[in-house]
Formats: C-alpha cells, structure tokens, sequence
C-alpha cells in the first residue's frame, strides 16, 4: 500500500513538471500569466477610472485611501462623469434597456456603453461580469477585460504571422497596450475597435488555410460574432479607421496567397468568408430595424449627426512625434501644448502612437525590391499596408479631397481619431516587415547607421520644432533624450534584433503612460457616498424629477435610479423639449449633449427661460427654480450648493444639506 501511494505521488509529481514543461513551450505561457495578473486585479477590486476626482470635489485636499497609485484626471470626464456614472444608474435601475430615469427615457443600447439586459448584449462580452459579479468587482473586470482583450488579439495576430515568435508577439503586444494613444483615450469605444479587426483579421487568416470542414465552420461563426462585436461599438470615427484597415489586410493577404486559393479550396473560403459576413450583417441589421427610428433622430442631430471632416490641415511634425509624447503626463507641461490645427488643449486628442512605420517605409521598399529581385515574388500585403498609410497621409495633410472622404466615410472622422487607424497599420506593417530577416541581414551595417542618424537628424528637428512652439511642453534636455531613443529602436530593427528592439520599444512606452491612469481601488466614492446615500433615501413618487445644478454632479440622481432630467442624454429628446415656451432653437438641444441647469437666486429679478450651449457637447438651462419650465418638467427637487429662500425661490422647502469639508449640497422639495 505505502509502495503504491509513493508511486502515485511520484507519478503525478512527474506529470505536474511534464505539464508545466509543456505549457513553458507552448503559446499559451503568457496568455496564462496574463489571465493570472487580470484575476488578481479582479479580486482586489482595482481599476483605473478617474472617478477620484469627487474626493476633491466631497473632501478637498485630504488623502484618498482608495488612492493606491498616480492621481485622477479630469481631461478624462468621458470615463468618470460619462460611462461610469452611465454603469451605475443601470445597476441601480436593474440594467434596463429603456432606462426611464433620465427624461422621457433613454435607449441604453444606443451609442453609450453601459450594462443592460437585451440580445444585443451578447455581443458586448466586457459587460457581461455585472450580471454575475458584485459591482465593485464587475466595474473592475470591465476595465481590465479591454486591455486584456486587447494585448491577446496583438499577440495572437503576430503568432498567426510569425509563428514561434513567442518572445516578439509578447512585447509587441503589450507595447501596444501602452501606447500613448491607447492609454489617454482608454475606454471600450476605442480599444474595442483595435481589439476586434485584430481578432477579425486573425480568424480570416486562419480560415483561408484551413483546410478541416468542421474548422471552417467553428472560425467562420466565430468571425461572424466578432463583426457583429464590431458594429456594436457604435462609435464610427474609430470604427471606420480600423475598419479600412481591416480592408486593406484582407485584400493584400488574399492576393498573396491567390496561388494556394485555388478550385474548391478558393470556393470553400470564399463561401465560408460571405457566409460569416452575411450572418453579421443580417443580426446588425436587426438592430438597426429595431432601433430605426432612433438612429435617425442621430443621423439628424446637430451634433455629431451634421459633422462633416475635410481633408487635410493637419500637422506632419505632430503626427511623427510620438516619441515626445511623456510631457503630456504632466499636467503643467501639457497645458503648453496643443496641436497645431486644434483649437484648444486636451491630452487625448494631442496623443498619438509611437509611429515606427514612417521611418522604415524606405527600408521596407528596400527589402521588397530585393526580394523580388531574388525570388520574382510581389509582397501584395506589405504593399497594401502601405498604400493604406500613405494613403491616411495623404487625407490627413492634403486638402480637396471631398470625394475621397464622402466614399471612404472619412468625412465621418475627426483628424485625431484617424490617428488609430495609422496605429493599427503600424503594428501589422512592423509584423509583416519582421519576415523580412534574410533580406535585412544583406544590409550592410555601415548603412544601417547612417540610415539610423538620418532618422536621429529628423527627429532633432521635429523636437526642436515643438519646443520652439512650446518651450514649456518640451524642455531641451527631455527633447535631447527622447530623440536617441528611436533611432537605436529602427537601428536594432533593421539589424533584425527584433526582440532587443521592441522591448526598448515598450520601455519608452511604459515611460511614456505609467502616471496617466491612477490605480484606485473599489467605486465607493460615488456608491456609499452621502450624496447618493439621502438621494436614494428621499421618498419620491411616479414622475416626479430631479435637477442637479452643479454641472459635474448632473447624472447623481439618475446615477443613484431616481427620474432626473440633468444628465448625459446620448440622443436628443426632443419631445421633452420643442413644447417648452418661449419654444428653444432646435440646433441648442438636439444633440448628444451634457444637460444642466443654473437656477435663478437673485430675489429682485425675474430671467426668461433660456437654452445656451458653450461646447458641443453640452447644453445649460437659464430659468427661474418656481417658473413654468420646471413645473412643467414635473421637477420636485433641486440639488444646489447656492441657497434657496423663499424670497428667490418660494415654492422650494429644504428637506436636508449634505455636509462635506469642501462643500455643501442642499436637497430642496418643490410646491406648486
């Protein structure tokens, strides 16, 4: 007996070690520790949301004990006013598709990311954790899953190309996740584009060399989800750049491998290939017939339904200068810089990607001469990638290019959003390019170095540039080291020291994003916050609605489930709006907007209502707190941090103030 258990024990012992051999060799070894580090993450209820701010707002200065790194960021209102205000009113409200809370009601499948129950929601899988998970720990999966999601679909698409390059698809991939640009707009509008067309491009790879039917029939319904995932996003600045990507890589590595796409095999693909696109359009087309009547209140708004981009005006220097891209960590240095063909300062939209492509374009048209030279091969997909960079150039910096735009749809996206488009190009050109080792290896040293100070030389004058323009933004010293950097990057690539390279690659880019995301810890600040806490305690009946007047609290009372009419309406409304008197000017409300309302308290004068909007994004409600317009939005309470009397507001009754050491908030009742 005691003999047999030794064996068992040494027999499993065996097997455990022979195991972890096998997974240390395989490509599975990093998605492993991967998915270990997110679990961890998870169960801490760690995250990156700048949500944060409120403890300067509630408590001043003092130190936040959910702090646990870095600091919140305001210029990121879009995560912590926006989605993550949107998430908590769904879990208050039970996850509604029609949540009814915020004006007449509000689609929650349409245009914004929040949690809701509906079909469509199967196709949006970084959600999924709030319907299982408490909401410390789901909130905190949400903002990992997407980077996770992420760094997998790079790693997996440079394995799909460079098989066995474990080491070059790791660093790649999580230079990817902080890259600049990903990292300052980080949020599932953005990254979720990226992520999908890799994932897309990966599943269309491997469907054209399948050659098993049961295969095919798995990866083709599976690039069937992951477009349908796609359409979901519903952010089309950031869809269409990658989506013209995803073109240009599917047309290029079609011709490239038309000699192995021949009779049945060619017929079977290209089958398998329509049959997955005709499943997603038809599911995405269900929606639209569903949501027909909203999307063309959308299609129709002033903002951003009218927006029409035209080409060129841009800023080659700013768009080859990523690698100066740090400084904008610092909120001091930053507030000195804007892009030159942006009218105001903002951190995301002055972020780009660490562009390596632009300096090994003539390298790569090197190679590829020679390896036609050699072989009489054409590199269709290199060439297609390419075109489509130079292409994206081209509209970025060359105006009169309408036609162009209107039968691209790039004239549905903002110069700065183009911008992932060139850094999805980027890192397929980079892996394409790194399967040219035999024909960089014939490039004599001696010119690789010239090469690689001519690229030191160009990069002076970009740095040189963008001190001159903003000398407190990019200080001599900072410009002197961040230009070495990218020449030793193209210098060790070019010698094929790939993984050598990439890795300096991701230093610079950790350097370059570690302090923009605080890491904080749970979202008790705004769920067990006292605000929240009397909002939700106060008995309201029906129909009755809230307004708060501070401008960053306007969605606490739809946040904590209570019918409000301030707030971020992702569609205009207009019904609640076009009856008002005196009727408003249509273009003020009918957009996507930020609502608020500054309340009249000065007892000696009487204001006539009026609609205002400063931004785009927002409007603001001038009115009297006991005039017609609020009585007949049915509003029954104000939360204000002025004071209301009865001498400027007689209809109104203080039912509490919420004290806190760096302000105070009043909940008045109102009486008609």
């Amino acid at each position: 007996m005691i003999s047999t258990m030794k064996y068992l024990r040494q027999s499993l012992t065996e097997r455990t070690k022979s195991s972890a051999k096998i997974l240390y060799n395989s490509i599975w070894l990093f998605p492993v520790i991967l998915t270990v580090i997110f679990i961890l993450l998870v169960s801490l209820k760690l995250h990156g949301s700048s949500l944060g701010i409120y403890h300067g707002v509630f408590y001043g200065v003092t130190k936040d004990s959910n702090l646990i790194f870095g600091k919140p960021r305001a210029i990121r209102s879009d995560e912590w006013v926006v989605n993550t205000q949107l998430t908590l009113a769904q879990a208050n409200a039970g996850f509604p598709e029609i949540n009814k809370n915020l004006g007449e009601g509000t689609d929650m499948s349409l245009l914004i990311d929040a949690p809701y129950f509906g079909w469509t929601q199967l196709f949006k899988p970084h959600n999924w954790s709030f319907f299982i998970l408490p909401f410390d720990y789901a909130f905190s999966f949400k903002w990992w899953v997407m980077g996770y999601f992420l760094i997998l679909s790079v790693y997996f698409f440079c394995l799909t190309l460079l098989p066995r390059h474990r080491g070059i698809a790791t660093i790649l991939s999580l230079s990817v996740f902080f890259s600049p640009f990903i990292q300052w707009w980080y949020q599932f509008i953005t990254l979720a584009p990226f992520y999908y067309s890799l994932f897309a491009a990966t599943l269309f790879v491997i469907l054209i060399k399948s050659t098993s039917t049961n295969k095919r029939f798995f990866v083709s319904a599976s690039l069937a989800y992951v477009l349908v995932c796609f359409a979901m996003v519903q952010y089309p600045p950031f869809q269409i750049a990658c989506a013209l990507v995803l073109m240009f890589f599917v047309l290029g590595y079609t011709i490239n491998n038309k000699k192995i796409l021949k009779g049945t095999r060619l017929k079977r693909s290209f089958i398998y290939s329509v049959s997955a696109v005709i499943l997603a359009v038809s599911l995405v087309s269900l929606f639209v017939y569903q949501k027909k009547d909203s999307l063309i209140v959308i299609a129709n708004t002033a903002y951003p339904g009218e927006r029409i981009v035209r080409s060129g005006g841009y800023n080659l220097q700013h768009l080859l200068a990523g690698i100066y891209s740090a400084p904008l960590q610092s909120d001091s240095r930053a507030n000195n810089y804007r892009i030159p063909s942006a009218n105001a300062f903002n951190q995301s939209e002055s972020s780009n990607f660490i562009l390596l492509m632009p300096f090994l374009l003539i390298p790569a048209l090197y190679v590829m001469y020679k390896r036609y030279r050699k072989e009489r091969k054409v590199d269709y997909l290199l060439i297609s990638i390419i075109f489509g960079f130079v292409g994206c150039l081209i509209w970025l910096l060359v105006p009169g290019l309408d036609l162009v735009g209107s039968l691209t749809f790039l004239d549905k996206v903002p110069h700065p959003r183009l911008l992932i488009g060139l850094g999805l190009l980027n890192i397929t050109f980079l892996i394409v390019f790194m399967g040219y080792r035999k024909e960089l290896r014939t490039i004599r040293q001696s010119h690789v170095i010239a090469y690689s100070i001519l690229v030191w030389v160009l990069l002076l004058y970009l740095g040189w540039w963008i001190h001159s323009q903003f000398p407190l933004y990019l200080a001599p010293k900072i410009l002197i080291g961040l230009s070495v950097t990218l020449p030793i990057i193209i210098y060790l690539f070019l010698r094929t020291k790939f993984l050598t390279s990439l890795s300096i690659l991701l230093a610079v880019s950790i350097a370059s994003t570690v302090y923009i995301h605080p890491l904080y810890r749970g979202t008790e600040l705004l769920t067990h916050t006292n605000l929240v806490s009397e909002i939700k305690s106060t008995n309201t009946s029906p129909g009755e609605r809230w307004i708060l007047e501070d401008s960053l609290m306007q969605s606490f009372a739809f946040m904590s489930g209570k019918e409000s009419i301030t707030g971020i309406y992702q569609y205009p409304q207009i019904n609640l709006w076009r009856n008002i008197e005196p009727t408003p000017d249509p273009y003020t409300y009918n957009r996507y907007a930020h609502v608020n309302f500054v309340l009249d308290k000065d007892p000696n004068t009487i204001i006539q209502t009026k609609f205002s909007t400063h931004t785009g994004d927002h409007f603001s409600i001038d009115t009297e707190p006991c005039g017609e317009l609020v009585e007949s939005l049915s509003i029954k309470y104000f939360v204000t941090t002025g004071i209301l009397t009865k001498d400027n507001a007689p209809c109104t009754t203080l039912v509490k103030s919420v004290y806190y050491p760096a302000t105070t908030f009043n909940i008045y009742r109102l009486t008609f």
